[in-house]
Order: structure tokens, then C-alpha cells, then sequence
């Protein structure tokens, strides 16, 4: 019995031949473009990258067993035709003189003994091995090809989940959900909801007011903050108003970070990057940087949002147009009412620019081990407050939070002194500020 384990070495040996090799090779990349694209059509916004390189390496794995279950039967098909070269009997052992394969002259001695044992090129041990390795081979394969298949359902039912989340299947239920009500006779209405041009305004916000006189040029000469809060925003394609607007919320939410003395390191007005790495001018407005007390590196992604209305303004999802950007639509909750905008419509279409610059800077070696996180922040610049944006995501799943709760979060992180923050960090982001 102790010969059956030597016999099942012949199904994990290494190619013997450069031939072996490049075969192992392109069944292990055959295998993983075969389970990388089993999850179907590439949907960027539900696709799960991480999942899809685990499907491949199932395949590539799957493959891999398969070759060398292949590669041992014909390791035993030599080892019949040629046993004569390793047998021992008598002393007898040709496979050194001949220099033929000594990679398996162990093998070979022990396969060749067993022959002259029984008398059969084709001994008992050999069926044993070879079955035992095949039922081995078998649950493995049937074991990852499964794990295949459940990854490939449940991204069928996140595509099934994705196409029935659209604006046109989406905004009347949402709509009747917040309570807006239909429009009667005569009344100004979108899309047969009640319209209004202003909400009924609202309370006003604690993180505003607080902050509003800290001076962002002082707290830039005392290294409080890098950069300049909105400066990114001339070469924008908005118009002055907006220019104004962001400019607006992104000094508010600087004040907040600043005024909160969180043990941070701020970054204002930052060049993007694009899938390589390289610097775009999609822009972010702000990274805060920390470390904590376990030396762990967290970097917060974030783009401020000044957007209309006060504490009565309710934000709420409303599917995706055909583009795959989230919609989001403006509600008065106490008007029960839709909420204009200056083109005259209560929903309005949310930027990709956030998730793509979560995955493009995930790359960046500086940070590639820290704690990332992207959010959008929307922040309050005047006396009735925040909308309320609970729940609400921007396109690619990026979560809209306002100042009070980032700040949380960050508070929640224990931050050490922001002096601990390795000095590559602080000039990766630095190097990337426009001002």
C-alpha cells in the first residue's frame, strides 16, 4: 500500500518538457477568461471587479487540475511503455545510464517493481491512484465550477435588480412613497405630480452658523488646510451661478472640517486621475488624510453639494436614465410636492466623477493599503438648513452624507496626531492640489 501515495505523485508533477509548460500555461489562461467572463455583459455599475478576477481564478484553478490529471495518465502511459528502464531486479537499472527522465527514475522503480510483482504493466496500485486522484480532481472542479455558478446567478440578479431600478419604473412609486401628491386641475405639475418652485424653507443648521466667520486664508497660513477650497471650479463647464455655488459649499464644508479641529490633514481642489494613474482635469474637492492609534492610514474622498433647498428639501433616489447615472428628484415634504429647479425640473441627473475616482485611485501605492472611503457632502450655506438626503446615493453607489455625519465618522476613527501621516502620503496628494 505504501507504493499507491508514490503512484499518485505522478498527477502533481511539473511539466518535464517546455511544451509541458506552455500547455499548463495556456489552459491556466484559458481557464480564467472562461470563468471571468461567465458573469455575462459588463455593467460597470454592478459589476463587481473584485468578484469577476475571483470567478477567473476558479476557472484558471479548475484548469489547472484538469491538465495535470491529464498530464499523470500520460506520465503512467510512458511509464508502461518504457518500465523496463527502471526496473531493479537484480540490480538492474538502465534509466541512469540512459539519462532518460530521472525526474521520474523514483517513480519509475517503484512502478517497475510493481510490475514484475504482478506480472501486468498495468498494476493495481495504478488503478487505485488513478481513481483516488480522479474522485480528488472531480470534487474540486465540481466544487469551484459551482462557486462559479452562484457567482454568476446572483450577478444575473443584481443586472435583473439594475434594469427594473429605472427613472420611468422608479418615480411614480417613489414619488407616492414621500408623499407627493398627484396635481389637481390647473396646478402646475411634473409628470402629473404637484410642482413647486420653493420649499417652506426650514430650521436652521448648528454645523453652519458656528463655523461661517473662520477665516479659510488663516487657517491655509497655519496648516490647517492645503489648497483652495472651490478654486477647480473656473475651468469647469458650469455656468457663474453654479461656479458660485460650489465655490460656496466647498468653503462652508472647509469651515467645518477646520472649526472641528479634527486630527486631519485637508486637501482642497485636487486634479483627478484617469484609469492609468495619470492626473485628469475631473477634479475632487477635498481628501481628508488621518492615522490612527494603530498606525492605519484612512483617507476620505469627498465632493461638497450645495444644492436647493433647506431642511423641508427631501432628496430621494428615482432609478437610473439610460446613461446608468442615478437620478435623484427634489421634494418638499410639507408641500407634498415636487420642487423646480432653474431648468424647471425637480430631478436632475448625479455625476459618475466620485466612483470613477474611487477606482482610480485605489492604484496609488501611497494609499494602497489605507482605509478609502468616497462620499458626497451636502452642505448647508444658509439660514433654513440641510436637505435631507438619508438614504440617497450618487451614481456607482457613493453614499450622500452631510458635514455632521462625516465628522462622526471621522471622530469615530480615533485619530493619532496628523504629524504620524507618512510623508509619500502628504505629497502624493499635495502634488496633486491645482493650487
Amino acid at each position: 500500500m505504501l507504493s499507491v501515495p508514490m503512484f499518485m505523485t505522478a498527477f502533481i508533477r511539473l511539466p518535464l518538457s517546455l511544451f509541458g509548460w506552455i500547455a499548463l500555461a495556456a489552459l491556466a489562461v484559458f481557464g480564467y477568461r472562461t470563468g471571468f467572463n461567465m458573469i455575462g455583459g459588463i455593467n460597470k455599475w454592478i459589476d463587481d471587479g473584485e468578484e469577476r478576477v475571483r470567478a477567473g481564478i476558479m476557472g484558471s484553478i479548475a484548469a489547472i487540475v484538469v491538465w495535470f490529471w491529464c498530464h499523470g495518465n500520460i506520465l503512467f502511459n510512458y511509464l508502461e511503455d518504457t518500465y523496463v528502464l527502471y526496473m531493479n531486479t537484480n540490480g538492474k537499472d538502465d534509466s541512469s545510464a540512459k539519462d532518460y527522465h530521472k525526474s521520474l527514475a523514483g517513480l519509475g522503480r517503484v512502478y517497475a517493481d510493481a510490475v514484475n510483482q504482478q506480472n501486468s504493466t498495468s498494476p493495481w496500485q495504478y488503478y487505485v491512484a488513478t481513481w483516488t486522484m480522479f474522485a480528488v480532481g472531480a470534487v474540486i472542479c465540481f466544487l469551484l465550477v459551482a462557486s462559479c455558478l452562484r457567482i454568476r446567478k446572483s450577478y444575473k440578479e443584481r443586472l435583473a435588480e439594475w434594469n427594473a431600478d429605472t427613472f420611468e419604473n422608479r418615480f411614480t412609486p417613489v414619488s407616492l412613497e414621500n408623499g407627493v401628491a398627484w396635481a389637481a386641475s390647473g396646478e402646475t405639475n411634473y409628470l402629473g405630480f404637484k410642482l413647486v418652485d420653493h420649499d417652506a424653507g426650514g430650521s436652521a443648521d448648528p454645523w453652519y452658523e458656528p463655523f461661517e466667520t473662520i477665516n479659510l486664508h488663516q487657517a491655509r497660513h497655519d496648516g490647517r488646510l492645503n489648497g483652495v477650497p472651490g478654486c477647480g471650479l473656473e475651468s469647469s463647464p458650469f455656468d457663474s451661478d453654479a461656479i458660485a455655488s460650489g465655490r460656496s459649499g466647498e468653503e462652508t464644508l472647509a469651515r467645518i472640517i477646520v472649526g472641528n479641529g479634527l486630527n486631519v490633514m485637508s486637501f482642497w481642489s485636487l486634479y483627478g486621475k484617469d484609469v492609468k494613474g495619470e492626473p485628469t482635469d475631473k477634479d475632487i474637492d477635498c481628501v481628508l488624510v488621518g492615522i490612527d492609534k494603530l498606525r492605519r492610514l484612512h483617507v476620505w474622498f469627498v465632493d461638497a453639494k450645495n444644492y436647493k433647498g433647506g431642511s423641508d428639501t427631501k432628496y430621494v433616489n428615482v432609478g437610473h436614465n439610460a446613461d446608468g447615472n442615478n437620478m435623484i428628484a427634489r421634494i418638499s415634504k410639507s408641500k407634498h410636492a415636487l420642487i423646480e429647479g432653474s431648468d424647471g425640473k425637480p430631478v436632475l441627473g448625479t455625476s459618475a466623477n466620485m466612483a470613477d475616482q474611487a477606482a482610480n485611485w485605489r492604484h496609488a501605492p501611497e494609499i494602497a493599503s489605507a482605509e478609502r472611503k468616497s462620499y458626497i457632502c451636502m452642505v448647508s450655506t444658509g439660514k433654513d438648513g440641510i436637505p435631507d438626503v438619508d438614504g440617497l446615493v450618487w451614481t456607482g453607489d457613493i453614499k450622500c452624507v452631510t458635514p455632521k455625519q462625516l465628522v462622526d465618522e471621522i471622530r469615530e476613527c480615533d485619530l493619532d496626531d496628523p504629524a504620524k501621516i507618512p510623508t509619500d502620503v502628504i505629497g502624493l496628494f499635495r502634488s496633486s492640489l491645482k493650487h
